[in-house]
């Protein structure tokens, strides 16, 4: 069955979704390519390093091992180090070896350090994560974890002849968020921060993203388009409130009958679908999603979005059992479904310091008006027992903003790169008043669309982009005092 949908409903947000379904995980990774990578290239190198549990209580004394990547295959004395951050994911060799940061290492002969993220991939700090352990998951223990691991990694046995190399932190998504903080933070342990398409304030209702994907359909598609994505969430609204569920189901191949208790878990999972293509597609692709969804004439407006969905799944149903979907991520154990692939650990996050749940409470947007963010908190109480109400949810996100700033971070010498088409740049720094940062907001581009090595297939605004990137770093690493 097609349960990806469902746990893309429960992370709240595109920064990633994992899922244990095959048939919605085929789709997910068409949008989201993240490597599964299993052998590690001979230039790339596995490593542990022992941390503190609790990085802040001198008198708790347990540790864990904290898993990296390394690649020297560039190094020469004078170089710098990369250090790249994982966020909800495991480290996997493709960007130590096919990247912007590579083609750098090899321009200005660094090392390349991929670290990862506690409580992801294998670096695993507590015996399971019951609620009770996952009170370790906070961005302050991680960005202590990045200040260690950066003592670490200048050891002469670690990386030989590194010791004065001037550090550069960087990361996509939420991991370039905590390359934000922890040069906020830490600015003594690094020369500089490149985040790429990330958000830096915490807000519980982020309805801003709904918006601005579908303004990206009019952009694209033209206004017929938006339409289009609105009149079919429309008819959805009404097929619901006029009791035909059984035929709505059948309508979008979904695998179980869209009960009381499911229909908001419905139409986020609809809103997320459409909404995350303008995340990840580039501008062509969005072009294209509307040409299909137009090119059928005969076709009303809710048919012809069922009828893409149904297609990008190659005809696989969609389980969108609500009691199930909070039955596995209430799972504790490492191995479990929605354990493995992080999608409990980040539902913890979110619910408790970063907010960024999608809501429908902006009536300029495409997507209907079906899914609140009490849909939201109650996904938190059902999950964690209750352990984050909606006052103290609000309040954990003033807090966060209270400590990183917001929007108007404090930090300097930060590359804030966003693709005009990515709807997490509302929430990201889009302005500042620091002369030794640089903002750059990709004419045409989605997420993340700098990571990559310049290629011919890069616009001329992404290559500008990436020129500058370039620019900036050099002038990081030839100022650092030697």
């Amino acid at each position: 069955m097609a349960r990806n949908l469902v746990l893309l409903t429960l992370a709240t947000t595109v920064l990633v979704v994992q899922a244990s379904n095959i048939g919605f995980r085929k789709l997910w990774n068409t949008l989201n390519p993240i490597s599964e990578q299993v052998q590690l290239p001979r230039n790339v190198v596995e490593a542990f390093i022992t941390q503190r549990l609790d990085n802040f209580d001198p008198t708790n004394d347990n540790t864990w091992q904290q898993r990296y990547l390394i690649n020297g295959e560039f190094w020469a004395p004078g170089g710098c180090i990369f250090l790249l951050l994982t966020g909800e994911w495991g480290a996997t060799a493709d960007r130590l070896q096919n990247s912007m940061m590579y083609e750098m290492s090899r321009q200005f002969q660094c090392y390349m350090v991929y670290l990862e993220h506690r409580y992801y991939g294998q670096s695993h700090p507590t015996e399971d994560i019951s609620n009770e352990n996952l009170r370790y998951l906070n961005v302050e223990q991680v960005l202590a974890d990045i200040a260690h691991f950066v003592e670490h990694i200048k050891l002469e046995s670690v990386t030989p002849g590194a010791r004065d190399s001037p550090v550069v932190v960087l990361g996509r998504r939420y991991a370039g968020s905590l390359a934000i903080w922890f040069r906020q933070s830490y600015p003594f342990l690094t020369v500089g921060a490149w985040s790429s398409s990330s958000p830096t304030q915490s807000v519980v209702d982020h309805f801003q993203y709904k918006e601005l994907g579908g303004a990206v359909y009019r952009h694209v598609g033209g206004v017929e388009c938006y339409n289009r994505i609105e009149g079919g969430f429309a008819a959805m609204e009404h097929m619901i409130a006029t009791g035909r569920n059984e035929d709505l189901a059948a309508m979008f191949h979904i695998c179980n009958e869209i009960t009381s208790q499911d229909v908001q878990f419905f139409f986020q999972a609809m809103s997320d679908f459409y909404s995350s293509l303008t995340q990840f597609e580039r501008a062509t692709d969005i072009g294209d999603v509307c040409d299909t969804i137009l090119s059928n004439e005969t076709l009303s407006d809710i048919e012809a979005l069922a009828q893409f969905i149904i297609d990008r799944l190659d005809g696989q149903c969609i389980d969108l059992d609500y009691e199930q979907a909070i039955a596995d991520t209430r799972q504790t154990n490492w191995n479990d479904s929605a354990v493995v692939p992080g999608d409990r650990q980040l539902m913890y996050q979110h619910c408790s310091q970063l907010g960024w749940y999608q809501s429908s409470r902006s009536r300029f947007q495409p997507f209907g008006s079906s899914f609140s963010v009490e849909h939201f908190f109650r996904i938190c109480a059902d999950i964690f027992d209750e352990l984050f109400s909606p006052d103290v949810m609000l309040e954990n996100a003033d807090r966060f903003n209270t400590a990183f700033g917001g929007v108007t971070p404090g930090a300097s010498n930060v590359l804030y790169i966003h693709g005009q088409f990515d709807p997490w740049r509302t929430i990201g720094v889009q302005n500042v008043d620091n002369d030794s940062t640089v903002v750059i907001v990709i004419e045409g581009a989605s997420q993340s669309s700098d990571i990559g090595p310049i290629t011919e297939a890069d616009s001329d605004a992404v290559v500008e982009a990436k020129e500058t990137i370039i620019e900036t770093i050099r002038s990081w690493i030839q100022t650092t005092p030697k």
